[in-house]
């Protein structure tokens, strides 16, 4: 079955890009899908990636368009695209920061209501999830204990953008 609505999820990837050009060529770089097949879900992700990279170096003054685009996507775009920039970027995007030394607040003074509110329900289920797998209510995941050691980069981004890293903190 074609996926009528792939075309308007990647125009939203486009979108937030356009908000934050000095991000583009390291976004572009840094994707691990190809142009032959576009996936906006990667692409997604490996935005969350690149926002992360440039917090880190304190690189931050798109943040402001970025972070108001995807309030107006959430506040008013279609349930794909909400949803597309909901799991497929602030999902990655903390995700993102799990990888790193940097705690999931420190992009929270960009965040307008709506992201907020969204940010807070993820963080909130993750934290579920962990509690279910501790409890043994859920699973373990085959990562849970222990991170394989991925030597190829490509496949070291890939996996870090399937598998949420264990949390540093808990809320």
């Amino acid at each position: 079955m074609e996926d009528h609505d792939a075309g308007a999820r990647l125009a939203v990837i486009d979108r937030l890009l356009a908000t934050c050009p000095q991000l583009k060529e390291r976004w572009n770089q840094s994707r691990t899908d190809d142009d032959e097949e576009p996936l906006a879900y990667p692409q997604a992700a490996t935005l969350a990636e690149v926002v992360v990279e440039a917090l880190k170096t304190g690189d931050t003054s798109c943040f402001k368009a970025l972070f108001d685009e995807v309030e107006w996507i959430i506040t008013a775009g279609t349930p794909n695209e909400r949803e597309l920039v909901i799991v497929g970027f602030l999902e990655d995007l903390q995700g993102a920061l799990g990888w790193t030394d940097l705690d999931e607040t420190e992009v929270e003074p960009w965040l307008g209501p709506q992201a907020r509110e969204a940010w807070s329900e993820l963080l909130k289920m993750w934290a579920d999830i962990r509690r279910k797998k501790a409890s043994g209510e859920l699973p373990r995941g085959p990562f849970d204990d222990s991170l394989p050691e991925v030597k190829d980069s490509k496949l070291r981004r890939i996996f870090r953008q399937i598998y949420r890293p264990p949390q540093h903190h808990e809320h």
